[in-house]
């Protein structure tokens, strides 16, 4: 990269006393420039005067070449500022930069009395200042685009300086080809001064501006007719009067223009060095009385990193080059134009400056972009497309042989490019707009309203015993948390705001509580040990939630304070969209939340596995697996898409819209909805209770045999287990009768024992409580079962009309 390391000292002061220098770095685009010299030798000299005690010094970098200097510059004290230098008090940027540098600046309104900032907030240059409702800076000059006509050759075709495009145009072709005849073949018709730099795009912007229709509308929308025929217009400026080596020239060039005279009509700043045959006016516009002028110069901004002390010199110093005195003086000398409005009413003023044209200007300030140097360029980018690299039937109607060998971009096409990369994109529930916002709209409004009215079921009698894992309040949290978590997709709609960012982690977290911990509480509550805190978790169910609770709520409280913040993201020549992002201390806080569950998930998982055999909650434990199991691959795929890198904002809302309609169902069905499809499955006899049970025994390794009986109220303690291994098998007989034997055959009898027996590791004694069904078998080889196993809704009697949960 090119290195301007050209550094100024502009004033050396008589150092006998002790003065604190405040450093400042600013940008010039011209080696010859005595705004700055002014500047430090009025503040220094102000500063002595009132025995401040305090000097400025600025490090002034240019060069001739404009082209890349700019972007140097603005890089450099942006690495600076985002390292939080200490090294420059003040800085000097262009007012296109404010958005990118605002966070490194303190806010002027806390420092700086309200008349001095009314002073420059009564017209259009306060909107270069101000950003997210902070003072980055103020101008300590400012600068307006103007037209400049070559009065000589209008008199000498007797011709009015043009008021209109149409008027330029017919204008300038009339006394352009008058010329070429004469054979003045240097004759330029119309400079355009849209070089491949930020110039351009200004230029591009006024254009645009001046085509809107009246004086007070606003900047015409790039889809609009006004827009297209402005582009169109733009072309034919460009073939009739011009050429596309002049339409790119830079400065340089248009100075010799304004100079020696050699144009027709010339765009450039306003300046005091034009060639006395131009007579500056605004630019004109598409209708009478329309007009648009870029805005230009720079502003001074305060480091924000630097100490109290400095602060308070520097705001001193800003306050100097900023005052309506020092403005005024600035103007008289004719070195640059002031944002002070009211100094263009001063007949002092108007002696010196053309105060009718700048009251009359109508000027546009530049987007207020966070990544204003990448819409620069690609807005450049398209239209220069369609400038010099394109015929378009429009403009060339002769087509021949090599105009094959272009590209065929309309007006139109471009400007719907232009659109697109002009536009922060966002989700519409209007079907107009978002067809798929709408749907998906619909579909969770319909899922939301199906969730609350199964809730009805948990009132009515026949489904009471199909929900009795959950006490009915754990299930209305439970439901209650599927709904939160599939409304957090209303979060994705509208424009993003910092509110909607916090809420949305709000609902995520607060959301997943309320499905899990209640199955947590559970699931601890049915483990079989006398455990204190397993005891306490058990008869304190709802303190157990209020701790989660509360934890969510702590965390989520800091997150609100932290604020996140909404970035544009920028996709190349694409649909832009907005998304928030917070600094290292809220994403620590955010890890918090996501560690916590990740940690009760997986004791949930643990708990899972210990009681997946427990008779008493089979179906329950199954039932919740697969909820788990789906949440958590959903959960990862939502992890997953949030860090590919997706450009289109569209299939991005899609996608994750999706993921979190199908994480709410998951857990709404396979651990609600299900309970309801058994209780309409009533197709278990009493075969299948008997298999069932029989099932339970065999996971003992016992091999048994029900012997019925008459009585179904003690069909369970009256079954005894018939021996059907009697056939000299000596292992089996001498492990029924001895305990110590120590025969490799042993497991037989440790499957007799009870779950409860010590074990020698951790790990065996949580393989046992996995193989624990709550079967107990007594002594006497007969079967107890606890008596909640099979409590079952008697519809009558008959044990054939009984049906096992």
């Amino acid at each position: 990269m090119k290195k301007y390391t050209q550094q100024k000292k502009l004033v050396k002061m008589d150092k006998s006393y002790s003065v604190v220098v405040l450093n400042s770095i600013a940008i010039s685009l011209f080696e010859q420039d005595t705004f700055y010299s002014e500047l430090t030798n009025a503040f220094n000299e102000y500063a002595k005067e009132n025995n401040l005690d305090v000097e400025i010094t600025f490090n002034l970098f240019s060069s001739s070449n404009s082209s890349s200097i700019l972007q140097d510059y603005i890089n450099a004290i942006d690495y600076l500022l985002g390292k939080g230098s200490k090294k420059y008090d003040l800085f000097f940027y262009d007012v296109v930069h404010t958005p990118l540098l605002s966070s490194h600046f303190i806010d002027l309104q806390k420092w700086l009395d309200e008349d001095h900032l009314n002073m420059y907030s009564q017209n259009i240059t306060s909107s270069t200042c101000i950003y997210n409702g902070k003072w980055v800076g103020l101008p300590v000059n400012i600068n307006y685009s103007v037209l400049y006509s070559n009065t000589e050759l209008l008199n000498k075709y007797k011709k009015n300086i043009p008021k209109t495009w149409n008027e330029l145009i017919n204008t300038g072709t009339y006394i352009y080809q008058k010329e070429k005849e004469n054979g003045n073949n240097d004759i330029i018709g119309y400079n355009g001064l849209m070089p491949e730099t930020e110039t351009g795009f200004k230029s591009l912007q006024e254009f645009f501006y001046s085509f809107r229709k009246t004086k007070m509308s606003k900047y015409p929308d790039y889809l609009s007719q006004e827009s297209i025929d402005a582009l169109k217009t733009l072309k034919e400026i460009k073939t009739k009067l011009s050429s596309d080596e002049i339409f790119k020239s830079n400065y340089g060039p248009t100075y010799s223009m304004l100079l020696f005279g050699k144009a027709i009509f010339v765009k450039f700043w306003y300046t005091s060095l034009a060639n006395k045959v131009y007579e500056a006016t605004t630019i004109v516009g598409n209708n009478y009385g329309v007009s648009g002028s870029s805005i230009g110069g720079y502003n001074v901004g305060i480091n924000k990193h630097i100490s109290e002390s400095r602060k308070k010199l520097a705001v001193e110093a800003l306050k100097f080059m900023t005052s309506k005195e020092n403005q005024k003086n600035l103007l008289l000398k004719n070195v640059c134009l002031s944002g002070i409005e009211s100094l263009y009413d001063d007949e002092e003023v108007c002696q010196v400056i053309n105060c009718d044209l700048i009251k009359n200007i109508q000027p546009i300030a530049p987007p207020s972009l966070f990544s204003y140097d990448i819409y620069s360029f690609q807005f450049r980018e398209l239209i220069y497309e369609y400038l010099y690299d394109n015929d378009d039937d429009d403009n060339n109607n002769n087509n021949d042989i090599n105009n094959n060998n272009k590209n065929k971009v309309t007006a139109e096409e471009t400007m719907e490019k232009i659109n697109n990369i002009s536009k922060i994109y966002s989700i519409s529930i209007d079907p107009t707009v978002n067809i798929a916002g709408f749907i998906i709209f619909v579909i969770i409004i319909l899922f939301i309203i199906i969730m609350f009215l199964s809730l009805i079921v948990l009132f009515i009698d026949r489904f009471k015993p199909y929900f009795d894992f959950l006490s009915r309040d754990f299930w209305i949290l439970n439901v209650l948390g599927s709904i939160l978590s599939i409304s957090c997709v209303f979060t994705l709609y509208g424009e993003a705001k910092s509110y909607k960012c916090h809420i949305n982690y709000i609902i995520i977290s607060f959301s997943s509580t309320l499905r899990i911990i209640p199955i947590l509480q559970k699931l601890i509550g049915n483990f079989p040990t006398n455990n204190r805190i397993f005891v306490w978790i058990r008869n304190h169910r709802y303190r157990f939630i209020f701790i989660f609770m509360t934890f969510d709520l702590g965390l989520n409280t800091i997150l609100y304070f932290l604020s996140f913040q909404v970035i544009d993201v920028i996709i190349p020549y694409g649909k832009n969209y907005q998304t928030c992002v917070i600094d290292s201390l809220g994403s620590f806080i955010i890890l918090l939340i996501s560690a916590e569950k990740v940690v009760v998930l997986s004791t949930v998982i643990l708990f899972l596995f210990l009681e997946w055999n427990l008779y008493k909650t089979l179906r329950d434990v199954k039932s919740v697996t697969y909820a788990f199991c789906m949440d958590s691959l959903i959960f990862v795929l939502l992890c997953s898409f949030c860090f590919l890198p997706i450009s289109d904002y569209y299939a991005f809302f899609v996608i994750m819209a999706i993921l979190n309609i199908l994480l709410s169902l998951s857990n709404f069905i396979c651990m609600y909805c299900i309970r309801i499809i058994w209780c309409f499955r009533r197709k278990k006899t009493a075969s299948m209770t008997l298999r069932n049970f029989e099932s339970a025994i065999n996971k003992f390794n016992l091999s048994s045999k029900l012997n019925e009986e008459n009585d179904d109220n003690d069909f369970i303690n009256k079954n005894y287990i018939n021996n059907n291994n009697n056939n000299n098998n000596n292992n089996n007989n001498n492990n029924n009768n001895n305990n110590n034997n120590n025969n490799n055959n042993n497991n037989n009898n440790n499957n007799n024992q009870s779950v409860y027996s010590k074990t020698s590791t951790i790990f065996s004694k949580l393989i046992s409580y996995h193989y624990y069904t709550g079967v107990e078998i007594n002594s006497a080889y007969t079967l107890e079962v606890p008596s909640n196993i099979l409590s079952l809704p008697k519809q009558n009697n008959s044990f054939e009309n009984r049906e096992i949960r």
